[in-house]
């Protein structure tokens, strides 16, 4: 147990790598046991959860959420019903959840709100809504059928330190490095524990010379890239003031991950730049958007690539 704390310690003050720690980890998962029976029971963390709509209705009085329940039952139970007592009862549950946000702000920063925005202007101008007011009663009923992205405060769990997701895996060693830092001083404050802050200075002139475009299709790619732009970082003399060396660096990345023309790829989602088998990143050439009946509805590009070495190309197609 001893270990587990000196381990954790040398992380957190850049004694210890993140390869040397994570592997560490690997192989001592009850460290994250430890961890946890240390943390006051009284620690809580907000946690990003999908939660279904009623998840936010419990906030309402019994009798707020019976008058929702009901017209949510008739709404439900109509569906063979007329358009006209379907638009009705979807008026009625619009309303209830509309007044009960604007009273209690039951759904907080979420998507909800907007929604019950757009329904509410069907509702209460349904000539101007002419082109979609056939669709508002499945419309509503989706509210109660979706998942909604909010915050939820719960039980502090040490084992959650590692699950937090980065762009980068620089950025994902920096953030559980913060994340061990703030709890380890908060569970030993007599201990002087100071966070080494390398990594994170890394990071953020990482960001300040490497454009969102670049980036890796899966691990493999995101190690290759990271060692190219360690190895970028590593050649910028020190001593040169920050503006010096963040252009300095954006020039080697661009060098590294060269473009036929000045155009660099607009990724309709994530950056997947190209590694050749030799792994080397493959330069850019095009991008192309797919037309057709088939892609009316739908952004599809495809984005060329192509190894210096050997002529080979490759096509990366991405959907919206």
């Amino acid at each position: 147990m001893a270990d587990y704390k000196s381990k954790i310690i040398a992380y957190i003050e850049g004694k210890l790598s993140p390869e040397e720690f994570f592997s560490y980890l690997e192989e001592n998962p009850g460290l994250f046991d430890w961890l946890q029976s240390l943390v006051p029971e009284d620690k809580t963390q907000n946690v990003h959860e999908e939660v279904a709509l009623d998840y936010f209705l419990a906030q309402l009085s019994e009798e707020e959420q019976k008058a929702i329940t009901e017209a949510k039952n008739k709404l439900f139970s109509a569906k063979d019903a007329t358009f006209d007592v379907q638009f009705e009862f979807s008026k009625t549950l619009v309303y209830l959840l509309d007044q009960a946000n604007k009273e209690k702000n039951i759904f907080g920063k979420t998507i909800v709100p907007i929604m019950l925005y757009h329904l509410k202007c069907g509702v209460d101008s349904p000539e101007k809504n002419q082109e979609h007011i056939g669709e508002l009663p499945d419309l509503v009923r989706s509210l109660f059928e979706r998942k909604y992205a909010t915050i939820i405060e719960k039980p502090y769990d040490a084992h959650s330190i590692t699950d937090y997701k980065a762009r980068t895996q620089l950025w994902y060693y920096v953030e559980v490095q913060s994340r061990l830092a703030k709890l380890m001083q908060e569970i030993f404050p007599e201990e002087n524990i100071v966070r080494d802050e390398t990594m994170y200075k890394k990071a953020a002139f990482t960001i300040d010379i490497c454009p969102d475009y670049i980036g890796g299709a899966d691990l493999a790619a995101e190690r290759v890239i990271g060692e190219i732009i360690d190895g970028i970082i590593a050649s910028i003399p020190e001593n040169l003031s920050q503006t010096a060396r963040i252009k300095i660096g954006k020039e080697k990345i661009k060098e590294a991950f060269p473009c036929k023309t000045k155009k660099h790829p607009y990724w309709v989602q994530n950056a997947e730049w190209q590694i050749s088998a030799s792994g080397k990143p493959m330069r850019f050439i095009e991008e192309k958007r797919k037309k057709g009946k088939e892609y009316k509805n739908t952004l599809c590009k495809e984005y060329y690539f192509e190894d210096i070495d050997t002529g080979e190309i490759r096509i990366v197609e991405q959907f919206d």
